[in-house]
């Protein structure tokens, strides 16, 4: 009897998919039930169903009765049955039965850390010995069969524990394909803290075993080809040796942003944007070295959305809503030594809280190199600021003070804030061609000599902005450099969860009595409804890990970033397929260290590459809100862009070494 129960808690089996199967027997279990009222594990196609009307072929199926996280937010499965998929970069969500992890309650609040078979490095997680698998199974992928690295977290409540509040978060670490068949499945060699194997329920066993398999829709259908792939790929070599296995198809996600930036590009293809008859505005600087002048105005620019602040989808693309009046800054350098007219552009985007007339002194430095600097209100920024003048939360779609029938937060607006802001830089990219023909200096008349340079066009921001600026790099082919300061990517699950100011936001909304965990378990599905706004999702369309790179790309960090987080500027970072600058000074999974200065360092001759600052030019910790003030970051971006401009090959270069700063 004994030899028998050892059996089972090692999760020994026989036979393959097809015959009677040993599964691992343990209090412990890796939830999945389809009739309760919790989505364990997530996602799961239990949840899709067919739909020839979508780009995938399929659309989410929920109901609030599915969860019971939606019992105060009854509007999220309305908005997640418009998709049709699941994330692409959301982390998939497995749930335990009881606590698996160590607790140290010698410490408040008690402290939990995962079983040693989970401290996994990322690279880990595709081998033979690890405890999941994130599988690509689409038969005409190009990466069918592929594991995908993953980020591991688990997370549990010492104080409140029970069913669904002992996690594992899994987030791919690299974006996943779109319209794309996955299988995520954990093996019985996953252990708890005593070394005992976590059990199937029998609802999952029925589900490996093929009973009864109407019972899970879509996701019955799926499961033998998906069990056969675990099989093939090694990953287990047997069906008793899984624990828990869910399927799931991601959504599609750029199909939308680029039919409206074709839109918006073709409004422009005649006749750029038409600066506003008596609103154009000269005001020349006499004593400024390095600006001639600041040049403002007004024009029209294409707008996706509604009064709601949301796209409205028809045949599967953006419908135009009309035209927006958007006020720009244009600073002109002043001729001198070295820098004569027309000038290159850099579009400058602020960041949250910011506005267009912002960081003067970077635009100085700018136009001393010899650029000029031209820039817009970012949506419910500056001159387009929200009546309520909650531009940082209500950019992100969150509400404080909610009226009747109000939405506390709404991931759709999130997304599409940001799907309008990467639109509105597309139509700024067309002002250039505008602002090229014309001659502004001296205001008194012109002297027969144009200002400004319709290309090259450049494009950096800082922290919201450098967000913006991620998106708008990979829709505009007209942006031939970006420099993202502070930006980071995977916004529901890196910026909301880690980051202060937002994490203090969403404790704000969470109903009294939620449990952290419970909030934790909530991040990866508003994921799914932001994806088609997260710049880590239209990196593909700038560069990707092995990809031939479109542009030359600059990406700066600050360690230990209290608004940005790490983890959101190393999403973003990966998804771009970047390389590390040295001094490496904290290593990034997936970022290949490279000797600096560094050119053309990526496939197709582009030099693309991540820099990480600790201290800032007068030695003080490097801040989120000081980085992009400091001559160090602006030194850096700025011989970035000028040795693109002057030799065809950007270069990236260590600040401080440029500037004779000792770190030490």
């Amino acid at each position: 009897m004994l030899v028998l129960l050892l059996a089972g808690l090692a999760g020994a089996a026989c036979g393959d998919g097809g015959g009677q199967q040993q599964f691992c027997r343990s209090p412990a279990q890796v939830l999945f039930d389809p009739d309760a009222d919790l989505l364990l594990p997530f996602p799961s196609n239990l949840y899709l169903r067919p739909d020839r009307g979508t780009a995938t072929g399929f659309r989410l199926d929920l109901q609030v009765a599915d969860d019971e996280m939606f019992q105060g937010f009854d509007f999220m499965p309305e908005q997640l049955n418009r998709l049709d998929g699941f994330g692409t970069s959301a982390a998939i969500v497995f749930g335990f039965s009881r606590e698996i992890g160590t607790v140290d309650g010698s410490v408040d609040p008690p402290r939990v850390s995962p079983p040693s078979c989970l401290q996994l490095d990322p690279a880990r997680t595709t081998g033979a010995d690890s405890p999941i698998v994130l599988l690509n199974i689409e038969p005409t992928s190009p990466d069918h069969g592929r594991a995908v690295p993953l980020l591991l977290e688990y997370v549990s409540d010492p104080l409140l524990p029970g069913r669904g509040r002992h996690l594992l978060l899994a987030e791919p670490a690299f974006p996943l394909h779109p319209a794309t068949t996955y299988v995520a499945a954990l093996a019985s060699r996953l252990t708890d803290r005593d070394g005992n194997c976590i059990a199937p329920t029998a609802a999952t066993r029925d589900l490996l075993l093929g009973k009864d398999l109407d019972r899970f829709g879509l996701l019955g259908q799926q499961v033998d080809d998906a069990r056969r792939q675990l099989l093939a790929s090694g990953f287990v070599d047997s069906v008793g040796q899984l624990s828990a296995i869910t399927v799931f198809t991601t959504q599609s996600i750029e199909e939308q942003l680029l039919a409206a930036r074709d839109q918006v590009r073709q409004q422009f293809a005649d006749q750029p944007p038409q600066i506003l008859p008596g609103s154009l505005q000269v005001t020349e600087k006499t004593d400024d070295d390095d600006v001639a002048a600041v040049v403002s105005g007004r024009f029209l620019a294409p707008s996706f959305q509604s009064s709601a602040g949301t796209f409205v989808i028809g045949d599967g693309v953006p419908q135009l809503q009309g035209q927006q009046e958007l006020e720009f800054e244009l600073v002109l350098p002043r001729a001198g030594p070295g820098r004569s007219p027309p000038f290159p552009v850099i579009i400058y985007q602020h960041g949250l809280l910011g506005w267009k007339e912002q960081d003067a002194g970077a635009k100085r430095a700018q136009a001393r190199a010899g650029f000029a600097s031209l820039a817009i209100d970012a949506v419910l920024h500056g001159s387009r600021r929200a009546p309520s003048g909650w531009e940082a939360t209500n950019f992100f779609g969150i509400n404080l003070n909610p009226g009747p029938g109000e939405k506390a937060f709404d991931m759709e607006l999130l997304r599409d804030n940001f799907r309008q802001s990467y639109l509105d830089v597309v139509s700024e990219v067309e002002l250039v061609r505008t602002l090229a023909g014309l001659d502004l200096l001296p205001a008194a008349g012109g002297d027969g000599r144009v200002e400004v340079a319709a290309a090259p066009v450049y494009l950096s921001g800082h922290s919201l902005g450098g967000i913006i600026a991620a998106g708008a790099a990979a829709l505009s082919p007209d942006i031939q450099a970006v420099n993202i300061s502070a930006g980071g990517g995977s916004l529901p699950t890196n910026l909301f969860m880690r980051s202060q100011i937002f994490g203090s936001f969403i404790d704000m909304l969470a109903p009294e009595g939620t449990s952290p965990v419970d909030v934790r378990r909530f991040m990866p599905v508003l994921q799914v409804l932001t994806e088609r706004g997260d710049p880590v999702n239209l990196a593909r369309q700038i560069t990707g890990p092995g990809e031939a790179c479109r542009l030359p790309v600059l990406q700066q960090e600050v360690l230990d970033d209290a608004f940005v987080p790490n983890t959101s500027n190393e999403a973003l970072a990966r998804s771009l397929g970047l390389d590390h600058l040295s001094p490496v000074l904290r290593p990034v999974f997936g970022l290949a260290a490279i000797a600096e200065p560094a050119s053309g360092n990526r496939p197709g001759g582009i030099t693309a590459g991540f820099f990480q600052f600790d201290v800032l030019s007068d030695g003080a910790p490097a801040e989120h809100t000081e980085i992009y003030a400091d001559p160090l970051a602006q030194q850096q971006w700025i011989h970035f862009f000028s040795t693109l401009r002057d030799s065809g090959r950007a270069e990236l270069v260590d600040p401080y070494r440029l500037l004779g700063i000792d770190r030490n």
